[in-house]
């Protein structure tokens, strides 16, 4: 099972990345910067530095 870093990783990848799935991946952003769990898993996004996109 993927971890929701890693969830939200592949979404900015594919939403910066074009292609068939920016339209998916940015629903899926913004449902997801309106959840609780969001400051959360962005933290440790910027913690842990693996994505440039992401922590862009």
């Amino acid at each position: 099972m993927e971890s929701p870093v890693d969830t939200v990783c592949r979404a900015i990848d594919a939403f910066y990345g074009g292609g068939a799935d920016v339209q998916l991946a940015q629903k899926f952003l913004q449902d997801f910067q309106e959840s609780t769990e969001s400051w959360t898993i962005c933290d440790q996004i910027i913690g842990i530095h693996s994505n440039s996109l992401a922590c862009y």
